[in-house]
């Protein structure tokens, strides 16, 4: 053997290595593993303020107009007070932080509000429930006939919540409620819309980082048969070839890297 000869051997070997299925399909499956634990990591990194509201859909009409001939609602707490001619509803409201960077009072560029649209007194107002006592919220209440009441907390750390009833003068869908303010590095606040509430924990749906942590198994799954179906050669006409399960892997990352970055999870709390 030439010293050439000598030389080009380890390499020779080293190329065979890398080109054998086996290193191959290690390499695929490394590849997807560094892929999600990169999104995995950096979601979790990333901070950021994301204060969002869900008014519960199952409102109590109290007084319905017409109906209840003897049973008259005044409203006002000095004389003379007014009696109300349209039908009186009790909503509630959770609101909570779903980022993992907290909010302070700095941090509210534009006062939170609860308004009734288009506008109705809102008769009473009550905080139901709170995460924690430290978040200290507290409702300003010197805009009620205008339909508005402002809100207030000493801080909102991630899935602190604060669920608030008012009753007003009016009923849905004729009336709707919406929470309005700017948060500084979020803007608006957003509104969940159609999440399903109970009171069993167990029987909760799947928070969105879940829901993704879901996907990326199952792409982890599926990459691993892919490159045995790859090594093994299986010819088998009910055996897919292994680049689907390669475009399978790479459609359930993006799935779960999608669910995790635009989906908002149910509000922590439930209403009572």
């Amino acid at each position: 053997m030439t010293d050439r000869e000598e030389i080009a051997a380890p390499s020779n070997r080293f190329a065979r290595a890398f080109n054998n299925p086996i290193m191959t399909g290690i390499a695929w499956v490394a590849g997807v593993l560094g892929l999600i634990l990169s999104v995995y990591f950096y979601i979790q990194s990333e901070k950021k303020r994301d204060l969002a509201y869900y008014v519960n859909p199952a409102q109590a009409v109290v007084v319905q107009t017409g109906e209840s001939s003897n049973l008259h609602v005044f409203f006002g707490n000095h004389e003379p007070s007014h009696e109300l001619t349209s039908d009186v509803t009790a909503a509630q409201i959770a609101i909570w932080n779903e980022g993992n960077e907290s909010i302070r009072p700095d941090n509210v560029l534009r006062q939170v509000v609860i308004r009734t649209i288009p506008s109705v007194p809102i008769l009473e107002t009550s905080i139901r429930k709170k995460s924690r006592d430290v978040v200290n919220v507290t409702l300003d209440q010197s805009h009620l006939n205008d339909g508005v009441v402002g809100i207030q907390w000493n801080i909102l750390e991630q899935n602190d919540e604060a669920i608030i009833q008012i009753v007003y003068a009016g009923r849905p869908p004729i009336n709707q409620i919406q929470v309005s303010g700017v948060i500084e590095g979020q803007g608006n606040i957003r509104q969940l819309r159609d999440v399903q509430q109970t009171k069993n924990v167990s029987a909760k749906p799947l928070t969105p980082k879940q829901f993704g942590t879901v996907f990326f198994i199952v792409a982890l799954i599926m990459a691993i048969v892919g490159v045995v179906v790859g090594i093994t050669k299986a010819t088998s006409p009910s055996i897919p070839p292994p680049y689907v399960f390669a475009i399978m892997t790479i459609v359930l990352v993006a799935i779960g890297i999608f669910s995790i970055l635009y989906f908002a999870a149910p509000p922590p709390i439930d209403f009572q």
